[in-house]
């Protein structure tokens, strides 16, 4: 198991969306960091797509 840690400027960025979209939007974007957290969480190095710099991309799906 791994732990997932956030940036401060991640986190402010999910901050500054969420104070300006709706409800609706809002669970939707809950659900997939939802999603992303717990995903992270299992196996990191088999989510997304590898970049440069030893990064990785990953979008998280959700449906309505």
């Amino acid at each position: 198991m791994f732990t997932v840690v956030w940036t401060e400027h991640a986190l402010n960025d999910l901050a500054d969306v969420w104070v300006a979209i709706d409800p609706h939007t809002r669970d939707r974007i809950e659900a997939a960091v939802n999603w992303l957290n717990a995903t992270l969480r299992l196996d990191p190095n088999e989510v997304g797509e590898s970049r440069d710099n030893n990064r990785r991309i990953a979008f998280a799906g959700v449906d309505d």
